[in-house]
Parts: C-alpha cells; structure tokens; sequence
C-alpha cells in the first residue's frame, strides 16, 4: 500500500491492532484519542509505543502471547492469543462493538 494511503488509515483509525513492532508507527498520525491493542511474545520487551500514545491521549492495551515450546528468538517465533483475551483488550480500551 502506497505510503500516503498508509497515512491517512492511519489518520481516520479509531481503533487499531497490531504486532509490536515497526507496522505500528503509523500511530504517529492517528487521531488523539486512539484506541490501540497491541500483541506480542510473551517476555518481548517494548516500551516506545507507551510514550507515543501518552503524547496521542490514546487508550492502551498490551497482550502477550504463549510461544510454542522449543522456541527461544521472539523476533521469530510465532505465538498465540485466544480470542477472549482479544476481546478483553478491545473492551478495556472502550473499542465501540467489543
């Protein structure tokens, strides 16, 4: 998707999900008031995005997930989240159909 299309998603979302990581820097032009859930390994250490939703007025929850067994690199290993704890997490942050 083209970079100023990117933008403007981001600059209309009420309400965003994701993987920690770089495909969330597009928080830097959400509206203030932003929702935000964000998923990661458990044990993944990240605190960039805490600071940049203090600065958006944003709501925030933070998952971590299970990795599977026999994975030690959290920059590659999959993991899980069940469906309830997505919906606790869109509902802590007031997202409207949670």
């Amino acid at each position: 998707m083209p970079f100023i299309e990117q933008v403007a998603l981001f600059r209309e979302a009420r309400t965003l999900f994701g993987v920690l990581g770089s495909n969330l820097i597009g928080l830097i032009y959400s509206p203030l008031g932003v929702r935000t859930v964000s998923a990661a390994p458990a044990d993944w250490g990240d605190c960039f995005f805490h600071g940049l939703l203090q600065a958006q007025e944003g709501i925030y929850a933070d998952l971590r997930g299970t990795l599977p067994s026999g994975h030690t690199n959290m920059m590659t290993a999959p993991f899980t989240l069940s469906p309830g704890r997505i919906a606790e997490a869109l509902d802590a942050v007031g997202h409207p159909s949670a």
